[in-house]
């Protein structure tokens, strides 16, 4: 609330003589020049208030005493009218922040749900691409599994031959053994008959 600075009124005290002023609050000169009616009360006080203390003060009478008293209440009145505006701005003031304050978020909220789909799109792809990556891996490993299994059977078949191969050279070498000792046979045969031709002759 604005500041007051203090008016003094004389007041007519019970054995006849002027009391001690007795002081009220002053209006601000804003407040003032807000109504018609601030101005009379304005003119009022300057008629029946005065604002040094060290003036001679008149005897005031009951009905100059009520006349200020309304005029104080009005005042009163005036200010609570002053506070009631002051808190409709400060309302209004208010519900601006706060209807700045929702746009804000508004706002905010509009990017947080473009990003919540950009997001949702990129976790999308990416499982996408997981997903295709995780098909060509798999292909790879029966391509891998495919071809070690016909290495391993190449593998075994190579050694099937060798033992084959082995066999047979084994089968060869006790033929041509045979064959050598049957040559030897052969020979000594021949001689045999080629001496006995000779001795029958």
């Amino acid at each position: 609330m604005p500041a007051h600075s203090a008016l003094t009124v004389a007041v007519p005290s019970g054995d006849g003589k002027t009391a001690k002023a007795s002081s009220f609050p002053k209006a601000s000169t804003a407040l003032v020049q807000n109504s018609s009616f601030a101005k009379a009360s304005t003119a009022l006080i300057q008629k029946h208030c005065k604002s040094d203390v060290s003036e001679e003060w008149k005897k005031v009478d009951d009905r100059k005493i009520a006349k200020l008293r309304g005029i104080l209440s009005a005042l009163q009145e005036e200010n609570q009218s002053t506070q009631l505006l002051k808190k409709e701005s400060e309302d209004k003031e208010a519900r601006r922040a706060l209807q700045s304050t929702r746009s804000s978020v508004e706002t905010r909220l509009a990017a947080c749900k473009e990003k919540e789909v950009l997001f949702t799109k990129r976790q999308f792809d990416l499982r996408k691409h997981v997903m295709e990556n995780q098909k060509s891996l798999q292909e790879l490993e029966s391509t891998i599994e495919k071809g070690e299994k016909k290495s391993k059977d190449e593998q075994a078949e190579c050694r099937r031959l060798d033992n084959e191969i082995q066999a047979l050279n084994e089968e060869l070498r006790q033929k041509e053994l045979s064959k050598e000792i049957e040559s030897q046979k052969i020979a000594r045969t021949s001689q045999y008959k080629s001496f006995l031709e000779h001795v029958v002759q």
